[in-house]
């Protein structure tokens, strides 16, 4: 039986591993095409990532602010950017938190994002509301209001229209 070969680099935490897939080429009617498969996982090294700071450090700068914003929607099955507020009803809205420094700039210097507060008369759903990018769907008309929270600081609430 002929055996192909796959490598793939995987990135994880404390670095990079590369993994061999061993697997037989086409199948066998005995085995459905199923065949086990041999899994090497090899310890390297990474490289120092860039920590995401500006020159001025300003990246670590702590927490002044936060602000909640839409930075797409999926409408019709079509991705919109848009930071708008004016939504249609069955929009999947994709929310962002950002925590920013006193000059405004985002910082990576924030703990865990503590709340996505989400109200209003339209009905919707939020899903993935332990993240820092959840997305908000929206399945009635009406208005939607959100903020998040980070660091005990909350953000001004991100008014939304949803129309029929």
């Amino acid at each position: 039986m002929k055996y192909g070969s796959v490598a793939i680099l995987l990135a994880a935490i404390g670095g990079w591993s590369t993994i061999r897939l061993e697997a037989p080429i086409g199948g066998s009617s005995q085995t459905n095409g199923l065949a086990p498969v041999r899994v090497a996982v090899v310890p390297a090294s990474i490289p120092e990532a860039n920590s995401g700071r500006n020159g001025d450090g300003s990246a670590d700068k702590p927490v002044a602010r936060v602000k909640a914003e839409v930075h797409a929607c999926l409408r019709n099955g079509h991705l919109v950017p848009t930071s708008g507020t004016e939504l249609e009803v069955g929009d999947v809205v994709y929310l962002d938190c950002t925590p920013l420094d006193a000059d405004g700039n985002p910082t990576h210097a924030h703990g865990p994002l503590q709340a996505w507060l989400v109200s209003g008369d339209a009905a919707h759903t939020i899903v993935d509301a332990s993240t820092f990018n959840p997305d908000l769907r929206v399945s009635g008309p009406g208005a939607v209001a959100v903020a998040c929270r980070v660091d005990d600081i909350t953000s001004p609430a991100r008014h939304l229209s949803v129309h029929q």
